[in-house]
């Protein structure tokens, strides 16, 4: 995209930020995720056909991750954002007349490759944009900004499906659609950072290899944080899936669900602007066991007994998936070259769909044939045993670089 000056090109630099944040609020905002599950039973899915749907998504995004993250450092962040709010908005769309598990896989494809296509893609847009700024060492506050604005708008939109289910439960996929569409718009007004493209000599294929490989095998933290914060995301997300049926289990009213939904994320969005201070006052170190203990302490405490008194716990997980999308993001960022870091950071999102694509359908068949808590038990220890390992690893290859 021309600019007719460098003053006007900056100014557009500068529009990033607040776009960048708008766009992160928006995605976020899912009127549908508090009755997301009541929607697939209400059509007739088991909840093994629940998490076989998502592990569909994952298998996509395991598929996709990689090139759609090299795809965005070839051809720029602002093309790769719109593409991807294209694909999220029909698969919504899909939903909104969906009748059965073959519907719901078809919709969840959809979704999947619009995510893909985002995933890494909107981090990198941000990190440039500052980058291109000089103003790179303020990404870390700028994040938290960006992810609690999204949490807050996220909570704010699980009150607001509740009460859209209760008139109809596709109604808040159709508003979910309208919501996908304003991302395409927003997509259009970005401002293209003008840093450099990644240019391979090779096939894509080989570029793409190449780009993954050369990078961790020449950084062992790298490595090995990428994979422990792959551990971690996908503990979080088993057990986001697991609530709702946990609501259930503990004689939460329906009409309550979205409210116990947004207090959560009302918890992830402080959080998320606390997140710098939370890593300066600990160290590294001990944030990223956190990020380990804390889902794990919650696992074996929800296994325990279906209570409403134990919804106290939920927010955990939130808490975790807060302070790693800001902390975790910013050391990932600080080892990767502009022209490498959506496809890297689509490398990591790509490592937890894989874990959650292999595991979750287990967990959605322990949760039919023995229960919730049972479901919950698995998970903790599978996870807890698969982040302990990394990150022992991970210590050995030493700290992760933090700003001072």
């Amino acid at each position: 995209m021309a600019y007719r000056s460098r003053a006007a090109y900056l100014h557009g630099l500068r529009g990033n930020i607040w776009k960048s944040y708008l766009f992160s609020a928006l995605r976020a905002a899912m009127v549908i995720m508090p009755i997301i599950v009541l929607f697939f039973q209400d059509i007739g899915l088991s909840m093994e056909q629940v998490f076989l749907t998502q592990a569909a998504f994952s298998v996509v995004l395991i598929a996709l991750e990689i090139p759609s993250g090299y795809l965005s450092d070839l051809m720029g962040r602002r093309k790769t954002l719109i593409l991807g709010g294209w694909f999220a908005f029909f698969g919504f769309l899909a939903y909104v007349f969906a009748h059965g598990f073959w519907e719901v896989f078809l919709a969840e494809i959809l979704l999947g490759v619009g995510a893909s296509l985002i995933s890494g893609t909107d981090v990198a847009m941000l990190y440039d944009t500052l980058a291109e700024l000089r103003e790179q060492q303020t990404y870390k506050r700028r994040e938290g900004r960006r992810q609690g604005l999204a949490r807050l708008l996220e909570g704010a939109s699980a009150v607001a499906g509740g009460l859209l289910a209760a008139i109809s439960f596709r109604l808040p996929f159709a508003v979910q659609a309208g919501v996908a569409f304003l991302l395409i718009l927003i997509g259009y007004t970005f401002t293209e950072p003008e840093t450099r493209r990644y240019r391979g000599r090779r096939s894509h294929l080989r570029n793409m290899r190449d780009m993954v490989v050369e990078t961790l095998r020449l950084d062992r933290r790298l490595r090995w944080l990428v994979l422990y914060s792959a551990v971690v995301a996908a503990t979080t997300l088993t057990g986001v899936w697991l609530l709702q049926p946990y609501f259930q289990a503990a004689g939460l009213p329906v009409a309550w669900f979205g409210v116990v939904w947004a207090a959560m994320l009302l918890v992830a969005a402080i959080v998320s602007f606390a997140a710098h201070r939370v890593d300066e006052t600990f160290g590294a170190k001990r944030v990223l066991f956190l990020l380990m203990a804390l889902p794990f302490a919650a696992s074996l405490l929800l296994a325990l007994r279906a209570s409403l008194w134990l919804l106290l716990v939920i927010p955990a997980y939130q808490a975790v998936r807060a302070l790693q999308g800001v902390v975790v993001a910013d050391y990932l960022n600080r080892r990767i070259s502009s022209e490498t870091r959506a496809t890297i950071l689509s490398a990591r999102n790509f490592l937890y769909r894989l874990l959650f694509a292999v595991l979750g359908p287990v967990f959605g068949a322990a949760l039919d044939r023995w229960g919730v808590q049972a479901a919950f038990l698995a998970s903790g220890v599978v996870f807890a045993v698969l982040g302990l390992l990394a990150f022992a690893v991970l210590s050995a290859a030493q700290r992760p670089a933090r700003a001072s």
